[in-house]
């Protein structure tokens, strides 16, 4: 009991220990300057805007949601400052991998010593857009903290008011950035349980929860499309691709970028397919042991590792729809890589769960193949992606520095 408890202190203090890396760079590195684009969105903050106005602001495809509301706030408590975002998604990094480190501990009881792959999943220099790119805080980590809060208490039988909080949370998800395509899984999901029931198994048990989640879930999007126009994020886009393989090879490198390839060629095609392909795998893996189990818990774990992984798998398809047009080499973005931490995570804990149960696998340690994985591939792409960041510092800095100081004595400047 002992060795257990300090696994758990263990992967504690790493979680701690990667948040606090994370919150002093970015202490020491932040500037104070926003990007020409944020400015459109700083408008209505600006101008004061009420809070349903700024709730339903829409920016490109998507609207700004509770994360914008929080972001007004702090602006009112703190005056504009550019650097507000930044501690917005790191503090909603903070709070997301606690969620999931809840959400192992609920599932297996106890953390594991592989579990400290998830702090590392989620305080990777691979995202590091989200604190100095100039990004929106409901795009990235505050919409991962959202799903992740919904699937924990989805799984929390006994939670008082549970059902009202799943309601709350999928129309928070719905208003904030790309989380709405989570609302999208979700409906597609009650489809297929639905279709399931009618034509494949009558005797399959369809949950109160899913039908109350989906009902939700169809109100939020018809809320979200109300007095909606599509006004695509690039200039260049095309809703009819010249090739078939045009959007699945730019999915294929913006899961490959994931694991530190950076390079168009095929061997990074082949890893980001691999990436796919094993999210494919979970989703089909746990649709099969959903079917199989008649454990109403385990129902809803693997209900849980197919709305993660398939709203994963969706948000890569719809970035890469709007954006191939752009070319290949754009897939290479920092800021796409946060909502591939929901698909990438139910993998993980469904190659637990299936090491826990099945006895055959426990030799083959599954938990600990994909730690070994991803530390390699972390690894691989962190020259790469702090190079990145730091040109990313470097050149605001010396923007801040032009417009702050005398554009003569600074020889860049000129």
């Amino acid at each position: 009991m002992l060795y257990k408890s300090k696994i758990e202190v263990l992967v504690i203090c790493c979680f701690l220990l990667c948040f606090l890396s994370m919150g002093a760079y970015y202490f020491l590195n932040s500037v104070n300057l926003f990007f020409y684009d944020q400015y459109v969105a700083l408008e209505p903050l600006i101008e004061k805007k009420d809070f349903f106005t700024l709730f339903n602001y829409r920016q490109e495809l998507f609207r700004m949601g509770i994360g914008y509301v929080l972001w007004d706030t702090l602006n009112s408590i703190f005056g504009i400052d550019a650097r507000i975002p930044g501690w917005i998604s790191i503090s909603s990094l903070f709070f997301a991998t606690a969620v999931a480190l809840l959400l192992l501990k609920k599932i297996f009881g106890r953390l594991s010593f592989f579990d400290i792959v998830v702090p590392l999943m989620f305080f990777s220099p691979k995202i590091y857009e989200e604190f100095f790119g100039g990004m929106y805080p409901p795009l990235g980590p505050f919409g991962l903290l959202l799903i992740l809060s919904f699937i924990y208490i989805y799984l929390r039988e006994n939670f008082k008011y549970r059902r009202i909080l799943l309601l709350l949370f999928i129309f928070l998800i719905t208003y904030s950035g790309y989380a709405f395509l989570f609302t999208v899984t979700v409906i597609v999901f009650f489809i297929f349980v639905l279709f399931s029931k009618l034509f494949l198994d009558r005797d399959s048990y369809m949950s109160k929860d899913i039908i109350v989640i989906f009902i939700g879930a169809v109100f939020s999007l018809l809320l979200f499309f109300r007095n909606y126009h599509f006004e695509p994020g690039v200039t260049c886009f095309k809703s009819i691709p010249e090739s078939n393989f045009q959007i699945l090879n730019y999915a294929s490198l913006v899961n490959s970028y994931y694991a530190g390839f950076f390079k168009v060629n095929a061997i990074t095609l082949v890893v980001g397919y691999i990436g796919l392909f094993l999210k494919i795998v979970a989703i089909i893996t746990a649709i099969f042991f959903k079917n199989k189990n008649s454990n109403y818990e385990s129902k809803k774990f693997f209900e849980s590792v197919i709305l993660l992984s398939g709203f994963s798998i969706l948000y890569v398809f719809a970035v890469s729809y709007g954006r191939y047009c752009l070319g290949d080499s754009s897939a290479f973005t920092s800021r796409y890589m946060a909502f591939l931490i929901p698909g990438f995570l139910s993998l993980f804990i469904l190659l637990r769960y299936l090491h826990m149960k099945f006895i055959k696998l426990k030799r083959l340690n599954l938990p600990s193949i994909f730690f070994i994985l991803f530390v390699i591939f972390e690894l691989n792409g962190y020259p790469f992606w702090f190079k990145e960041m730091n040109r990313l510092i470097k050149g605001k800095k010396a923007v801040y520095q032009c417009i702050s100081g005398n554009f003569q004595k600074i020889p860049m400047c000129r």
